[in-house]
């Protein structure tokens, strides 16, 4: 499923979806560079860039996953 099938939430409001609550800022570099080689999916429209709360929910299980696992569910994604 793409990140536009879903529905969109601003950088601030997917901040309010950790535990931690990290800032705007950490959450736009999440979505730019990413964190342990992993990308926050994200869009931009109308100038702001947004995600949803599918793709933090991908972008935390990714992080829990071992850099292993991660390479090998990138290995059968990219097979389709």
């Amino acid at each position: 499923m793409a990140i536009t099938d879903e529905k969109l939430i601003t950088l601030s409001e997917a901040a309010e979806l950790f535990q931690r609550r990290p800032t705007s800022a950490a959450i736009y570099r999440w979505a730019n560079k990413g964190v342990r080689g992993v990308k926050l999916d994200s869009t931009i429209e109308g100038g702001r860039r947004l995600t949803s709360r599918e793709a933090v929910a991908r972008f935390r299980a990714a992080l829990n996953q071992s850099p292993q696992q991660r390479a090998e569910a990138e290995l059968i994604t990219d097979g389709c």
